[in-house]
């Protein structure tokens, strides 16, 4: 099958130009008086747009995934300047305008196999269209900041179906993220090492965000806006991880990740973002499962051997790792506490209760949405307008996916949306159970846990509206669905 995006074969020279470019630009401001942090993240953005409208799609979407490990850092350092705040939706709604430009000059016909769920799809977008006519939206400008929330990051889910052309462009694409995953361990423990002066001595900036856990234990920003931030690309990647560890041919590199395990879990722990920590969990552990199920006699008698290895090895190393950043500063002792009261069941609880209580109230108020910026970031925003409301003064608090949906979708822009998030899932689990080639069974495993795990965590938070899990959720998303249609072939080699 031919391409459906319409690529160009020999620009990986200036994909690296590119990235000399932008380090150049990040180095030119320490060497340099007169030069601001601000303008050097403005350089560094405008050097990735460039390279996203220039550049191979392929490479494209890396780039975009490496400007997410990065774009929390830039919102701070810029003063949260809108175009940075919209950086990566701008991006991502460039390289779409790339692509129907290139379609219309070109005159490239219309890829014959069209992603799956094609219906759902435009079922949630209409009915998002016919939420700029709700009768209590705050106005034009909140509606079409709805956009970012509901719209642009869905247009990679067509980009990670037509991009997966075989199980190495698959990798370099989980990749990105393993790579995000090993700069966020190494930030993040670095600040937890030398406490809050680590982030304010980068920019005062970073006094607001602290400012909201004051009394708390500290917790490392990484290269994120929010305080314990790295947990939340720790727990994306951690199925990506273990698939890595568990294909991967070199012996060093499955050292290498092997190494970084132990410091992910303690910077998970020092986070204390313990909605992040079950989530890493559960992907992991699944992924694992998936894997040792599906093996043969052979590899599942590695497994067998190799888990409780690995497990004792966690074992032996991580208390040895937190006696020693615990013992650096007493915040890390009440941080790693923190953590481990997931484990306790009615603090768990306790700290998720009254979600159901809200999805019933909100559903009952607004059962056709109450229009979009309603909830989340996007309510901080436009709060002024909201508190002026005379319907509803007194504002929508969500804390969890579907009262948040249900508040500015109403029930049948939550149900599209809920039908679409969970079809999905189940074509990833059936493509699993279908494929006879343990490879491929491996890759739809990596990529389906982490995407599960984000969807255990809605009913405790909005993670799905909001990067990076947006973008991360709906490209990996095309890409699973992209494999489900090829479940009976061999993966390597395969073209679109």
């Amino acid at each position: 099958m031919e391409s459906a995006l319409p690529l160009r074969h020999d620009q990986k020279r200036q994909a690296f130009l590119l990235a000399i470019l932008a380090t150049g630009a990040f180095l030119f401001g320490f060497f340099f008086e007169g030069v601001s942090v601000k303008s050097i993240f403005f350089i560094i953005f405008a050097a990735v747009a460039v390279g996203i409208l220039v550049v191979p799609y392929q490479w494209a979407i890396r780039i975009l995934f490496a400007y997410l490990g990065f774009e929390g850092m830039a919102k701070i350092l810029t003063g949260y300047n809108p175009v940075v705040h919209v950086g990566a939706d701008l991006l991502v709604l460039a390289l779409t305008g790339r692509w129907l430009l290139a379609l219309l000059l070109q005159r490239a016909a219309v890829p014959r196999e069209l992603p799956p769920l094609k219906p759902l799809f435009a079922l949630h977008l209409t009915w998002f269209f016919i939420q700029f006519f709700n009768p209590y939206a705050l106005g034009i400008v909140p509606s079409l900041a709805g956009v970012k929330v509901y719209v642009t990051m869905l247009l990679l889910y067509v980009f990670g179906f037509y991009l997966a052309k075989d199980r190495k462009s698959v990798e370099w694409f989980m990749a990105i993220w393993v790579l995000t995953v090993v700069i966020q361990v190494a930030t993040g423990l670095f600040q937890a090492w030398q406490g809050p002066a680590s982030v304010l001595a980068i920019s005062p900036g970073y006094a607001g965000p602290l400012s909201k856990f004051d009394g708390y234990a500290f917790r490392p920003f990484g290269t994120t806006h929010l305080p314990g931030g790295p947990s939340v690309l720790i727990f994306l990647g951690a199925p990506f991880f273990m698939y890595f560890l568990v294909s991967c041919r070199s012996w060093l590199t499955k050292a290498f990740l092997a190494s970084v395990l132990p410091l992910a879990t303690l910077l998970l722990l020092l986070c204390q973002i313990r909605a992040s920590l079950m989530k890493a969990i559960v992907g992991s552990a699944l992924f694992l499962f998936i894997v040792a199920w599906h093996s043969s006699a052979q590899a599942r008698r590695r497994f067998l051997v190799a888990i409780p290895v690995a497990a004792a090895l966690l074992a032996f190393a991580l208390p040895t790792l937190t006696q020693k950043w615990a013992g650096e500063r007493a915040d890390n002792t009440r941080a790693i506490a923190r953590s481990l009261s997931l484990f306790d069941y009615d603090t768990a609880i306790a700290a998720r209760r009254g979600a159901a209580e809200r999805i019933g109230i909100f559903a009952e108020m607004v059962p056709l949405g109450a229009g979009l910026s309603r909830t989340g970031a996007a309510g901080g925003k436009f709060a002024d307008r909201a508190a002026k409301d005379p319907h509803f003064p007194l504002g929508f608090f969500s804390d969890n996916f579907w009262a948040a949906t249900i508040a500015e979708l109403g029930i049948p822009g939550s149900a599209i949306l809920t039908m679409l998030i969970f079809a999905i899932l189940g074509r990833g689990a059936l493509a699993i159970r279908r494929t006879r080639i343990p490879q491929v069974q491996a890759l739809q495993a990596a990529l389906l846990c982490p995407l599960l795990a984000i969807v255990v965590g809605l009913w405790g938070a909005e993670g799905l509206l909001y990067n990076p899990e947006a973008a991360f959720f709906w490209f990996f998303s095309g890409v699973l669905m992209r494999l489900s249609s090829l479940d009976r072939l061999p993966f390597e080699g395969v073209e679109t």
